[in-house]
């Protein structure tokens, strides 16, 4: 069963470009899903590699959802305020960290057994995790866009990216179907085309398989002439004129009949607008929209939580959860699994059982962890003095919305009895049903 069901995940084709529309094979392409900067390199609550199994959970999580694509972030780049030791994608023109690159392997052979597209933009704008000042900055230039030094040495690092062999499948990204389009960056703001234009043309000469997306904040209306790139984008926050549904129109009219348009970020705004946006993209021949921002779940338990900036906004997690009510993450969630399914003129299905949990081994009766499972809602506890007697329910419905380093452990044992050693087991559990148990640990002394 498991070999059919990653035979029907297979990703046959390149994604290619047909006029304003983005083709499967003989079939139009389009998407609804989420953002996941966390799939390279994890940032909260400190910054450290991602675990496969973390990366494993994002894509299940999306392929329940419907989503088919994910955006990932840009790749990090040296900065020089980081600390000693801090794992960057670059440290200097042609240095690259081969840990980081290696999540990046894993991210790409995770897509194609689960047939999850992803969209790579190469460089940001920003200086979240380093971005354009900090790669000119290398050269000690004053003008990212213009210095000659500089273009070349970003054109060095797109070779250099697309070439890479994969170190766990051998496949060149340049020949990866699952990577879906590479994006000249995130939200940049060059002073003219001509940067944009060399650079995508560099890409298409360096790997004719996949799409090149121009990664400029709003529509150039130069680069919907040029035909090394596919797909024009925006995105949408608050700040901007009119609704993000009345933006996207408005994005979409510019470039129907000519260009691709993707709605590449939106977020932290009422669910309402997110509603008539994924409406409008549904309804107006936008190839796709990604909201900001999903978080998985962490290997040592709980989930990975990010505050949007100094908003009441935080990341999504699936399946949504009470706790999270203050930016109606659940109705949000729902709203994006309707609308993916929605856009490619299917029902969404119902949720299906849960797999049973992985609990993690502890020495404290009182810091009781488990990797939760991905549709869950809530989890039973149960505990016994022995393997092989009798089992007690001893947490009823618990959560696992937690970020563990900041919000403790997912369970307390208090009325454990000092000195009694027990074991544990986990089930997982929604609407559609309950996991079978969990593997025990123990034995753990109160």
């Amino acid at each position: 069963l498991i070999a059919l069901i990653f035979a029907a995940n297979a990703l046959d084709n390149f994604i290619t470009r047909s006029g304003d529309r983005i083709m499967d094979g003989a079939n139009e392409f389009r998407f609804i899903s989420y953002n996941i900067p966390g799939m390279t390199v994890v940032e909260d609550p400190d910054w450290h590699l991602v675990d496969e199994w973390e990366q494993e959970d994002a894509l299940k999580t999306i392929s329940q959802i419907g989503g088919q694509v994910i955006r990932v972030y840009t790749f990090s780049i040296k900065k020089y305020k980081d600390p000693k030791g801090m794992k960057r994608h670059i440290y200097a023109p042609r240095q690259y960290d081969e840990d980081l690159l290696r999540c990046f392997d894993k991210m790409l052979q995770l897509c194609n057994k689960y047939g999850i597209r992803v969209i790579v933009p190469f460089i940001d704008r920003w200086d979240w995790w380093g971005g354009i000042d900090d790669f000119k900055a290398f050269r000690k230039a004053r003008n990212f866009y213009e210095d000659a030094q500089v273009i070349q040495d970003f054109k060095d690092f797109i070779t250099d990216i697309v070439n890479r062999e994969n170190f766990y499948t051998k496949v060149k990204y340049k020949n990866d179907k699952a990577i879906l389009a590479w994006e000249t960056g995130n939200e940049l703001n060059p002073s003219s085309s001509d940067w944009t234009k060399a650079i995508a043309a560099h890409i298409k000469a360096v790997d004719p398989n996949h799409l090149v997306m121009d990664g400029k904040y709003g529509i150039d209306l130069n680069s919907l002439k040029d035909p090394h790139i596919d797909i024009v984008s925006n995105h949408y926050y608050p700040g901007g004129s009119g609704t993000y549904a009345q933006r996207c129109k408005m994005d979409r009219m510019i470039s129907k009949g000519m260009k691709p348009f993707f709605a590449g970020e939106f977020g932290i705004a009422p669910t309402q607008m997110f509603a008539d946006l994924l409406e409008e993209v549904i309804n107006d021949g936008t190839i796709g929209t990604l909201i900001w921002s999903l978080r998985p779940r962490n290997k040592v338990g709980g989930f990975y939580k990010h505050r949007e900036a100094e908003t009441n906004y935080y990341s999504y997690h699936w399946p949504g959860f009470p706790e999270n009510h203050g930016y109606d993450e659940i109705a949000v969630v729902n709203l994006m699994k309707e609308k993916a399914y929605k856009i490619q003129k299917k029902v969404a299905p119902p949720m299906p059982v849960p797999e049973a949990p992985i609990m993690l081994a502890t020495s404290s009766v009182h810091a009781i962890n488990w990797r939760g499972s991905v549709g869950a809602r809530l989890y039973d506890i149960a505990r016994a003095v022995n393997k092989a007697g009798e089992w007690t329910i001893v947490g009823n419905g618990v959560s696992d919305c937690k970020q563990i380093e900041k919000e403790g452990p997912l369970f307390d044992d208090k009325t454990a009895q000092p000195g009694t050693q027990y074991y544990y087991r986990a089930r997982a559990k929604n609407e559609a049903g309950i996991s079978g148990w969990s593997n025990d640990i123990g034995p753990v002394k109160a």
